[in-house]
């Protein structure tokens, strides 16, 4: 583009931006919005989770038979998050180390999908990673294993 062309386009484009509406926060109705990590949480490392919806506290129960392991309280981690238009809650449960699989809980009632705890959790995303590396090679032959 000209510099010409953009002199003329700029401030259209900037009256445009200007009169347009705002954009309101993408709508989290039918969204699980307690979010984990997929591939779980070493033992001894820390483990958080974030959340766009305020509540009091959470509880970290066990799959299966729903018992908690433990509790505690959910704080606002940023009050806008530029990228998503929502406010983000952060919860630490970084005192549950046995192995097993969990599911998180809010005191609204929203929950996680479940995830483990293991020393293990992150052997098959390494696997996977070294695989497709594998794959993705050029310029010599693949053989399948």
């Amino acid at each position: 583009m000209t510099a010409r062309r953009w002199q003329i386009l700029a401030p259209a484009l900037a009256l445009a931006l200007a009169l347009a509406p705002a954009a309101s926060p993408p709508s989290l109705a039918g969204q699980r919005v307690v979010a984990v990590n997929q591939a779980g949480y070493p033992r001894l490392f820390p483990k958080i989770f974030y959340s766009p919806q305020a509540a009091d506290s959470f509880r970290v129960e066990l799959v299966g038979t729903g018992a908690p392991v433990f509790r505690g309280p959910l704080t606002l981690s940023k009050p806008l998050d530029p990228a998503t238009g929502h406010a983000v809650y952060r919860g630490d449960f970084s005192h549950c180390q046995q192995s097993g699989r969990y599911r998180i809980v809010t005191s609204r009632g929203d929950t996680s999908a479940a995830f483990s705890i293991s020393d293990s959790v992150y052997d098959e995303v390494y696997r996977a990673a070294l695989r497709g590396f594998y794959f993705q090679r050029c310029g010599m032959p693949l053989i399948s294993q």
